[in-house]
């Protein structure tokens, strides 16, 4: 069985902010989700996401040793118009700035359908694994 999305893929710029946050020794939370009709890359930016689909927030987060357990929820609730969902970016912000923390792409269709009076949610735990080797 295929799974039905990559694993999460670390930004560049979702890495700097991570190693500017352990050396200052400063917090940061995950904020957002952001979907997309096409798939995302490392290199995507916060000031660059361009022609998302949906903004929603982080339903719950967990951690367990080193790694981190995201639960997302993507909601047809208020949607107008269905979408082919392809990418899914995961924000986070340091207190000062949003930045993209990491991206997920689905390796198959996904249908996001108009909202019609009945919602659907599709719910996806992502684990982030840090490691500082």
């Amino acid at each position: 069985m295929v799974d039905k999305f990559t694993q999460p893929i670390f930004t560049a710029e979702g890495k700097a902010a991570l190693a500017n946050g352990i050396s200052a020794q400063k917090k940061f939370g995950l904020t957002q989700i952001k979907t997309f009709d096409a798939k995302q890359t490392a290199s995507v930016t916060f000031k660059n996401l361009a022609n998302s689909k949906q903004t929603l927030a982080v339903g719950t987060v967990t951690t367990a040793d080193d790694t981190v357990i995201v639960r997302l929820q993507i909601s047809n609730k208020g949607l107008a118009k269905e979408y082919n969902l392809q990418g899914i970016a995961l924000i986070g912000n340091d207190g000062m700035n949003d930045f993209v923390l990491s991206v997920i792409n689905a390796n198959e269709n996904i249908t996001i359908p108009a909202f019609s009076g009945s919602e659907q949610t599709i719910s996806i735990n992502l684990s982030l694994v840090l490691d500082d080797s």
